[in-house]
């Protein structure tokens, strides 16, 4: 039997972690107990330690320890270098908003796909651009958070229509 991470468990990974560089996006230090508030809704305390570790461990976010007190407080941020990954969610979670208002506006299915098909190549227009100056993890973590954003709030939605659509005409 193979054993390892299913597609959930990847996408859920990508989740977590994108979570987490969007707290961070500021570029300023975090106190790790802000972090922890912020996202308590989102993430448990034992799974956002674990990401801030691999993040970490990925230079993603840099760490600190101030040891003036006791017990010392942790302070994390985002690395200089990856805050293209936040420009590129930035860019694409506006993009996105804008997509998902013209389609549900759309009437045609012909029109639907093609404005997806736009949005898509655009995308990956830009994914190509941005990977020559980054790891591939990081290009990963870009394409997985490009792709989820893709499947829940367009295609998922598309299928669903159609679907109920095929259900009326019956």
């Amino acid at each position: 039997m193979k054993k390892g991470l299913g597609s959930y468990q990847k996408s859920a990974m990508s989740y977590v972690q994108i979570e987490i560089i969007l707290a961070l996006r500021n570029g300023k230090w975090h106190r790790y107990k802000q972090l922890k508030t912020e996202l308590k809704d989102r993430v448990c305390p034992a799974t956002l330690s674990k990401h801030l570790k691999r993040l970490v461990e990925h230079l993603i976010v840099e760490k600190k320890t101030e040891l003036t007190s006791y017990p010392p407080p942790v302070f994390y941020r985002l690395t200089e270098k990856k805050s293209i990954l936040v420009q590129f969610g930035k860019r694409y979670g506006l993009a996105l908003g804008k997509l998902i208002k013209t389609l549900e506006q759309v009437k045609s299915q012909d029109e639907y796909l093609e404005l997806v098909s736009d949005f898509f190549g655009d995308g990956l227009n830009t994914m190509s651009k941005l990977a020559n100056q980054m790891r591939s993890d990081d290009v990963g973590m870009m394409i997985n958070l490009f792709m989820d954003w893709l499947k829940s709030m367009v295609v998922e939605p598309f299928l669903a229509k159609q679907i109920t659509k095929k259900g009326n005409e019956s």
